[in-house]
């Protein structure tokens, strides 16, 4: 009651809001003007009821009660969001989300080491602009996840920089509760390094496949004219 002796409904409100914030709190009053009853709902109160309209107070104490049950399923919710989010920032992968205008939506550690954009930068940016992809290649990867609902290829991505890379990109469509695409998460690893290494490799072996070819070549003509240099000169 906001008018007990010495004790009011807003000190019960404040001592609630301090102590145990998720607990909803009612005011009740025979005297509570207006500009009172607003400044209860400033204060946190769920809802205020006037003596006079006491048959309002069951229905409030169970609406109450029901915001207060969808405030803890919300931070529940938020709650292994965050955790989500905090696992994904654990891994050196590139992840992100992109709506299905392909403006992105997250960004997560591994994208900023990657890419070098912080996430304030990189939220809201269209996806193909900000890294300069190939259009067709996007075309072609967005259609078959459209499609199938993945899609995992190579595809060449600019840095803040500048620098261009390969990534190993591996994308899933998300849906929502009405079964339509509603986002696509984008996990990409870095394989330039792997890339310069193998075409390292294939020019080595190139290299080598002339010499030996070479080699073959030179031992076919020691073959073929060996006879023919060992034979005595005929007389003069």
């Amino acid at each position: 009651d906001n008018h007990l002796p010495g004790y009011s409904g807003f000190d019960a409100l404040e001592f609630a809001k301090r102590h145990q914030p998720e607990v909803p709190v009612i005011i009740l009053s025979g005297t509570l003007d207006d500009e009172q009853a607003v400044e209860s709902l400033k204060h946190g109160a769920t809802d205020y009821i006037l003596k006079e309209r006491l048959a309002r107070l069951v229905p409030a104490i169970r609406r109450a009660l029901d915001e207060a049950d969808q405030r803890v399923i919300k931070a529940a919710a938020d709650d292994r969001i965050r955790e989500q989010a905090n696992l994904l920032n654990l891994t050196r992968d590139a992840i992100l989300v992109r709506n299905m205008s392909d403006r992105i939506q997250y960004w997560n550690a591994g994208a900023k080491a990657l890419f070098g954009w912080s996430e304030e930068q990189a939220i809201g940016q269209d996806f193909a602009s900000l890294m300069q992809v190939d259009m067709s290649v996007l075309s072609e990867a967005k259609e078959a996840v459209l499609k199938t609902g993945d899609w995992m290829g190579e595809i060449k991505l600019k840095t803040k920089s500048g620098q261009e890379i390969t990534a190993l990109s591996r994308w899933n469509l998300l849906r929502g509760a009405d079964g339509k695409p509603r986002s696509i998460i984008c996990t990409n690893t870095d394989i330039s390094e792997v890339k310069r290494l193998e075409g390292a490799l294939c020019e080595t072996r190139r290299m080598q496949n002339i010499g030996a070819l070479a080699d073959d070549i030179v031992n076919d003509l020691n073959n073929t004219l060996s006879p023919v240099l060992s034979r005595p000169s005929p007389p003069v």
